[in-house]
């Protein structure tokens, strides 16, 4: 047993520093999040009434992104990529591979962490 908790802990080490959170940007949750994402960390209104999920993703982001992997940057120098955001943000079932510039972000910065986890 401690043989398999020591391979596991070496195999999952260098990976504990990224962070899980992001990730609902690319997955089924990916709206939600992005809202969440916009109130907490752009400091924007509500764009409607949060939901329970939004509300948790909220509350999970104000203690868990230290690393958003440039996306608040990126929102705030990149006028289409906010353009892009916002609208994903708003509408009620988009699909992120309707935003060019969003999914390249997803697909560059956010999937290999998926892939590796």
């Amino acid at each position: 047993m401690q043989k398999a908790f020591d391979h596991f802990k070496k195999w999952m080490t260098p990976w504990c520093h990224l962070p899980l959170l992001i990730c609902r940007l690319g997955g089924d949750s990916g709206p939600s999040f992005a809202r969440s994402f916009r109130y907490v960390i752009l400091r924007q209104p509500w764009i409607n009434t949060p939901n329970e999920d939004e509300m948790r993703y909220a509350d999970e982001s104000h203690n868990d992104i230290t690393n958003d992997f440039g996306l608040s940057e990126l929102l705030l120098q990149d006028d289409y990529f906010h353009h892009e955001f916002e609208e994903f943000c708003t509408l009620e079932n988009p699909l992120l591979h309707h935003y060019p510039h969003l999914y390249e972000f997803v697909k560059t910065r956010i999937y290999f962490i998926v892939i590796h986890q």
